[in-house]
């Protein structure tokens, strides 16, 4: 038996992810207190393109590497998800290049609204995330684990029968 300092724990992709989940939650709490208090609109575009570089690794990880592979034992939840992914990216580069840009010369309001719906949308996508998709996946990889295993034991069990 290995020493209690020598043993790794394995941490589940989906355990990854919803870290990740926290500090994005952070972040949109923080554009929020921005938003709310009518704050210089470059301190929202500086926050906005930290959360669209992370936001964008991050759902590239999902899609590419937990979703696309579950894409059939997802059903149509792998384009909701993806779609999702591409408004909430989309809406904060926007938000970042466009809107906050032409907004401070004509109107602040519509780009503080802007940035209230963009918040909102990532705060459900997460959550659906962490409620929904996440224990889809987990269940999914339990079953072809299960079924893995399974095969293997056939094999395995069969195998000894001839060998008798």
């Amino acid at each position: 038996m290995k020493p209690k300092s020598q043993v790794r724990t394995v941490m589940r992709i989906t355990d990854a992810l919803r870290e990740e989940h926290k500090v994005f939650n952070v972040t949109l709490d923080e554009l929020d207190q921005l938003v709310s208090r009518r704050a210089d609109l470059d301190q929202i575009v500086a926050k906005a393109s930290l959360l669209a570089k992370a936001l964008s690794s991050h759902s590239h990880i999902e899609d590419d590497i937990l979703f696309r592979p579950l894409k059939s034992d997802l059903g149509p939840i792998d384009a909701t998800m993806t779609r999702e992914h591409q408004e909430i990216e989309g809406g904060l580069l926007e938000i970042v290049v466009s809107r906050i840009a032409d907004a401070e010369i004509q109107d602040p309001q519509h780009a503080w609204d802007a940035v209230t719906g963009i918040v909102e949308l990532a705060r459900q996508h997460l959550a659906k995330e962490e409620k929904i998709v996440y224990p889809m996946v987990e269940a999914i990889l339990r079953r072809r684990r299960l079924r893995a295993f399974g095969s293997s034991r056939l094999r395995n069990s069969s195998a000894s029968l001839n060998m008798r």
